[in-house]
């Protein structure tokens, strides 16, 4: 099980890395606030994207939300400590 969690760590960062590159990619095409604070202010900013644009930003933030959970059950399943 230990291995199957650090595979499922694995996977959940790669795949929580790409959604934020991909929400930050949307905020800047939004213009440079939107980048900035998505940058310093992450999860309010988020929320608010995709209260803006839910079209184009329900995938990254869908798949960046889905990563944190794999990592946090990766982590549990590796005997990981988060805190």
């Amino acid at each position: 099980m230990i291995v199957l969690g650090h595979i499922l760590f694995g996977l959940g960062s790669l795949a929580c890395f790409i959604g934020e590159i991909k929400m930050l990619t949307l905020a800047y095409r939004r213009g440079p606030g939107w980048f900035l604070s998505c940058i310093f202010l992450a999860p309010i900013c988020w929320l608010a994207l995709l209260a803006v644009d839910c079209k184009l930003a329900i995938k990254p933030f869908v798949l960046a939300c889905a990563g944190l959970i794999a990592i946090g059950i990766g982590g549990s399943l590796a005997g990981i400590e988060f805190g």
